[in-house]
């Protein structure tokens, strides 16, 4: 049930997708290509998996709050990247 309300939002925001696209866009323009990708593949992989892990445990009562928990940080952290990555772009709109 909980992920039927999850769900929407996770979608809505990409912000799994959004930390991974950062960083890859980061390493297409940069000489640390490796360490960007693994970089963005998993904090991807760290979110997304927290997320489905809190929010599939359900032996233990109340624990599914963790599952909006890691969605509400890998919000801000994409909201954070979005606005680092607009500081330092070369196309900014005056």
């Amino acid at each position: 049930m909980q992920q039927v309300f999850n769900n929407t939002p996770t979608n809505l925001f990409y912000s799994f997708a959004l930390l991974m696209g950062y960083y890859m866009g980061k390493a297409k323009f940069s000489n640390n290509r490796i360490l960007l990708n693994l970089t963005g593949l998993l904090l991807a992989i760290l979110f997304h998996g927290a997320y489905d892990f809190f929010l599939f445990i359900d032996f233990v009562p109340g624990i599914g709050i963790g599952a909006f928990i890691s969605l509400a940080i890998g919000i801000i952290v994409s909201r954070k990247a979005i606005k680092r990555h607009q500081e330092q772009s070369n196309f900014k709109i005056s």
